[in-house]
């Protein structure tokens, strides 16, 4: 088997602050770059569509009431952004963990260990796109932003506090189907 080559942090850092998914072509894990090059021009796409279909409202010469805009257009706009923004992030922090853990390897090193990094990040981004579609779809069926703040952080923050409560009291390992071998 080849020796992995060791990677630069930095490197793979700017990379994918350029454009996500290019530190991870730097880091030669090319079926996590595809995915975020995708989901990148996807999240591009659809915020540029969105400024297209948002501004003109505010570029009409009319003034611009805040309480009569159609949360539609305003939801999907700042939505987009804030995927494009996850994943902009995501992107950066995986291809600067990845070169570290590349250019750190050593021969030793079990696949399981390696494997089970590198779902950490992936469950990560799947965490952000999953609660950003949930917020997206509340709005949309017409629960406000008023009512996803005043309930809907506070009840995140109770469901990871119980997350962690579980993780640390070993409960959750109970659940979790044991290796053969």
């Amino acid at each position: 088997m080849a020796e992995a080559r060791k990677k630069n942090p930095v490197i793979g850092g700017i990379l994918s602050a350029l454009f996500p998914g290019i530190g991870q072509l730097y880091n030669e894990d090319y079926g996590k770059a595809v995915v975020l090059i995708a989901m990148a021009i996807t999240a591009n796409s659809a915020l540029v569509y969105s400024l297209l279909t948002t501004v003109p409202m505010f570029l009409s010469g009319k003034s611009v009431n805040f309480q009569s805009l159609q949360p539609g257009p305003v939801t999907a706009l700042v939505s987009n952004a804030l995927i494009l923004i996850a994943l902009w992030f995501y992107g950066i922090i995986d291809a600067i963990t990845c070169a570290q853990r590349l250019s750190t390897r050593t021969g030793g090193v079990p696949p399981e260990a390696v494997a089970g990094k590198q779902s950490a990040g992936v469950k990560a981004l799947g965490a952000v796109l999953a609660v950003t579609g949930v917020i997206i779809l509340l709005v949309q069926f017409g629960i406000g932003w008023g009512y996803l703040l005043r309930y809907g952080g506070p009840g995140l923050l109770v469901l990871s506090g119980v997350y962690l409560l579980l993780q640390g009291t070993g409960v959750l390992k109970r659940f979790r189907p044991r290796k053969k071998g």
